[in-house]
């Protein structure tokens, strides 16, 4: 069984779905319920548009 390759890129940063412009990251929140699990919050510098997504912590 072979061994997983330890990731050594970033994560990929999403694309905004209205305007397609690269989002930013506003906020990280550690998950209470999922130990090493975090909601990252995301958002559009062009239009604002927000959007949430869990993650393992790099």
């Amino acid at each position: 069984m072979p061994f997983a390759k330890p990731r050594d890129d970033k994560p990929e940063v999403p694309h905004c779905p209205d305007c397609k412009t690269e989002m930013a990251a506003v906020l990280s929140v550690p998950l209470a319920y999922a130990p090493g699990f975090e909601d990252v919050f995301y958002e559009c510098p062009t239009c604002t548009h927000e959007v949430k997504r869990t993650a393992i912590p790099m």
